[in-house]
């Protein structure tokens, strides 16, 4: 299925790790008024997406931000302690937010992220209403 302008996001949450924990982040909370470089890869500390998906865009994250982006947000199906472990791991700091989606509930959503488990993607959001 081709997502297309003006296509909805579905309504939930992924997991982030915050100083208290793991605690959910909303779509809403995520887009809304926001201008959002979303990626998924297959999973944390795989070798391509540990070697050139997810470090392609820490290199490239003050380029992106400079085009007016609010967040850029990494998303696998991983839970949210691999994805802070991989997160420190990588190097992200504050450039790429780590969302994690262990139970498949968002991806579960999204019947146009069935290519996730064999390949990275990228959407680029803006203001959702």
């Amino acid at each position: 299925m081709t997502i297309k302008v003006g296509d909805e996001l579905p309504k939930g949450a992924f997991t982030i790790m915050t100083d208290e924990g793991p605690a959910p982040v909303t779509i809403d909370e995520l887009f809304n008024g926001k201008k959002v470089v979303l990626f998924a890869v297959p999973g944390a500390f795989t070798p391509g997406c540990s070697i050139s998906h997810l470090p392609s865009y820490i290199e490239s994250a003050e380029e992106i931000y400079a085009k007016d982006v609010d967040t850029i947000a990494c998303m696998s199906v991983n839970d949210p302690f691999v994805m802070h472990a991989w997160g420190v791991d990588r190097g992200v700091e504050d450039k790429v937010m780590m969302l994690a989606d262990g139970n498949v509930t968002m991806q579960g959503h999204w019947d146009w992220i069935m290519t996730i488990a064999i390949m990275e993607w990228v959407y680029a959001v803006k203001d959702l209403p």
